[in-house]
């Protein structure tokens, strides 16, 4: 049975190795650089500790987090190539699922806890375009509003509307 529990702070600090072993399962390149590891951690993962964040444990493990916030500008402009975007979508979540738990509906629920906690109307997640999550995103409502380019990298900007919540 999976168990979807919010986390504060302090057990987002306990469970951080169980938290960011997710995080480097979902990663296409992981640097062999300690430096740039702890890079991507404090831009990508750390930030959201001190915001909702929610894991999916099975049998006392961690299979997956959402976090997310409502107003994520301060997190990441990629350099303002999606600063309207942003205005329009301003609340952001993140997700990591580790491979065998992906297609179980574990993500949904995951994505569903953290809109409803931060209660935002509208939501953004940004993902590279050859990430075969988008489709995921697409079930869930989130609609591709940009496609961008940043450091070589294309990226998508989806964003969904929340009607449910006003």
């Amino acid at each position: 049975m999976v168990e979807i529990k919010k986390l504060t702070l302090n057990e987002c600090l306990e469970l951080r190795i169980g938290i960011e072993s997710i995080f480097w399962e979902t990663i296409e390149s992981i640097p062999k650089n300690e430096e740039k590891k702890l890079e991507l951690l404090t831009k990508y993962l750390h930030p959201y500790f001190h915001h909702s964040f929610f894991v999916a444990c099975q049998n006392e493990s961690i299979i997956g987090y959402v976090c997310g916030m409502d107003h994520s500008d301060n997190v990441y402009s990629f350099n303002g190539l999606i600063t309207g975007q942003l205005k329009l979508f301003p609340a952001h979540l993140h997700i990591n699922l580790s491979v065998e738990s992906r297609g179980l509906g574990i993500g949904s629920k995951l994505i569903q806890a953290v809109i409803d906690d931060i209660g935002a109307q509208r939501v953004h997640v940004v993902t590279t375009w050859k990430n075969k999550n988008n489709s995921f995103y697409q079930k869930m409502g989130f609609n591709h509003h940009k496609i961008f380019y940043h450091h070589d990298v294309s990226y998508i900007f989806m964003g969904r509307h929340n009607a449910s919540l006003g």
